[in-house]
């Protein structure tokens, strides 16, 4: 993901629908998330994390900050912290999709296509028209659908069938050339 991507989503944030309180960094106010996102934009990602770490002194419970945070640990590879943030996110607001989806992201990332699965379905929960959230279920079952090819070949079924399929899902998750699957968003 880009910082370009990354600082969309922190755009995308305010669809959360809740407000949002204002910080400073060195001296200078920030007051609304574009703030953060030109941070990220400019490649400036920890200084757009301290931004976000600040507010949430004085706002802990804000989910735009929290969310951004979630964001931010991910795209910085703290991948631990950031699947705290989001897990915190969905126990503290269960009807926002968006947490449910990134945490997702982060579990399937991690080999832990069930939970994503779950999550998913959290967020499908959460909001019906969720379309990121449907793509990313697909992929999720896509990588169960592996999974249990993967058991049925060591199990001894047809070999020659089930290769043929394990190769074509491969190949769809891979976004290998003639595939159509693309891998998982947040």
């Amino acid at each position: 993901m880009t910082r370009t991507d990354i600082a969309a989503l922190l755009i995308a944030t305010l669809t959360l629908g809740l407000p949002a309180a204002s910080l400073a960094v060195d001296g200078k106010p920030i007051q609304r998330f574009s703030e953060v996102a030109n941070l990220v934009a400019k490649g400036k990602t920890q200084e757009a994390l301290a931004a976000v770490d600040n507010n949430l002194k004085t706002t802990p419970r804000d989910p735009q900050w929290r969310f951004l945070q979630g964001l931010l640990l991910a795209q910085t590879e703290r991948r631990s912290e950031a699947v705290a943030v989001f897990t915190a996110l969905t126990e503290d607001f269960p009807n926002l999709p968006e947490p449910h989806n990134n945490l997702a992201v982060l579990q399937a990332a991690n080999g832990q296509a069930g939970q994503a699965r779950i999550s998913l379905e959290a967020a499908i929960r959460a909001d019906p028209s969720y379309g990121v959230a449907h793509e990313n279920l697909a992929d999720v079952h896509l990588r169960l659908g592996l999974e249990a090819y993967q058991r049925a070949l060591t199990a001894g079924g047809d070999t020659v069938a089930i290769e043929r399929k394990i190769k074509l899902l491969q190949q769809l998750m891979d976004g290998s050339p003639g595939a159509t699957i693309a891998p998982t968003k947040r």
